[in-house]
């Protein structure tokens, strides 16, 4: 037996969240039975049908790595007929993007047909961190580092936690790196508003260990044994 929010993960559809309010919208039929439970509990002879069409369990896991270009949308699919990720790769299987980054961020973005994976790799518990370059005008000063570090207000009761690595100064901008172990929506972005300190670009060097190397932006390409293996290992019990 396997919950339904799991089979549909498992299958590719999406993450494990997204597939709940797939579910809960009421998209999902159980041997042609509308069903909105998340944690019902199918086996492996039951039909699941996802907007009419029958769900087939994964055979083969797989995840890729994106280097993500400026204004692509990380979703599935856009309401607005936008560009998404999804656009950028020619693969058989149902891929779908491990989090996201907002339309003006580029860089590292794993996408999989693993749900499990998914699901340990964007869940706050398990305390994956990501390693982020800003550029931007100005500079922390040690009293807004130790601020980030505790954890500040950055709106909609929420605190926005990172870690500063290095800052630099390069002609009149500075490099600074920051990571992350949450993930909120727009973390670093409203962090660097709250400071008031004007963000020029941002860009996502790693996700769980795992970075770009030499993919050109809108490159991708399947993560090697090894990465997988780093992947998992950096994933906190």
């Amino acid at each position: 037996m396997i919950r339904l929010v799991k089979f549909l993960s498992n299958s590719g559809i999406a993450s494990r969240r997204k597939c709940e309010v797939i579910i809960k919208d009421g998209r999902v039929r159980v041997n042609k039975i509308l069903n909105k439970n998340p944690f019902f509990e199918i086996n492996s002879n039951d039909l699941v049908e996802l907007d009419d069409k029958i769900v087939l369990p994964v055979l083969k896991k797989k995840i890729i790595k994106l280097n993500k270009p400026v204004n692509i949308i990380t979703s599935t699919k856009d309401t607005h007929n936008r560009k998404t990720v999804l656009d950028l790769i020619s693969e058989e299987e149902k891929l779908f993007p491990i989090g996201r980054l907002d339309k003006d961020t580029t860089g590292v973005l794993l996408l999989t047909n693993d749900g499990d994976l998914a699901y340990k790799l964007t869940h706050p518990k398990f305390k994956v961190f990501k390693i982020y370059l800003a550029i931007s005008l100005k500079k922390f000063n040690l009293t807004q580092i130790k601020k980030i570090k505790n954890g500040i207000n950055i709106g909609d009761e929420e605190l926005g936690h990172a870690e500063i690595i290095s800052q630099k100064n390069i002609n009149e901008f500075f490099e600074i790196k920051l990571k992350l172990f949450h993930g909120k929506k727009r973390e670093i972005r409203r962090i660097f508003k709250v400071m008031n300190i004007k963000l020029i670009s941002l860009k996502r060097l790693s996700f769980a260990g795992i970075y770009v190397d030499d993919l050109k932006l809108g490159e991708y390409k399947n993560l090697t044994k090894a990465e997988i293996e780093l992947l998992k290992s950096n994933v906190k019990k």
